[in-house]
């Protein structure tokens, strides 16, 4: 149930959404990715945010992460716990965190060899790898909210 779960996790997710965006962007708009990757090479202090923000978005992901399965004390956290879907949560949490990792790698790379790369390409990898991060990070975010409001509605 885990893994079918995960897999319509994959498939109905919004990141799913920006990569197909973005593939859709550059088939059509090739041009578009071209000046924002000759923005990023052409100064270098443009060039070090191309791992900055994926990377922060990543921290700050782990950091909610970790308040979604620890959100409140311990009688709510318990409550949380006991819930019969607490493991597909937990699954899909996992998820987000490794759709995360995967954009700041792609980043973290993208900085470390982009400069051979031509300018569509890195233009196409940034905004792709800037989208995900922000829709995981945001994602988890109202996901925190939403797990603390039901356990304060709902708890002890």
């Amino acid at each position: 149930m885990l893994a079918r779960n995960l897999l319509i996790a994959v498939i109905a997710s919004p990141e799913l959404l920006v990569g197909l965006a973005v593939w859709a962007l550059v088939l059509y708009f090739p041009s578009m990715f071209g000046e924002i990757g000759a923005k990023l090479v052409s100064d270098s202090e443009n060039w070090k945010y191309v791992t900055a923000v994926p990377t922060a978005l990543f921290v700050w992901s782990a950091t909610v992460f970790g308040d979604i399965r620890n959100p409140v004390d311990k009688e709510a956290n318990r409550l949380l716990y006991n819930w019969p879907h607490y493991r597909l949560l937990v699954g899909r949490l996992y998820l987000a965190l490794a759709l995360s990792v995967s954009a700041a790698a792609v980043a973290i790379s993208l900085w470390l060899f982009g400069k051979n790369l031509d300018h569509a390409t890195i233009g196409a990898l940034f905004v792709g790898a800037l989208g995900v991060s922000l829709v995981v990070a945001a994602t988890l975010t109202f996901a925190r909210s939403r797990v603390r409001e039901l356990l304060v509605q709902h708890g002890p």
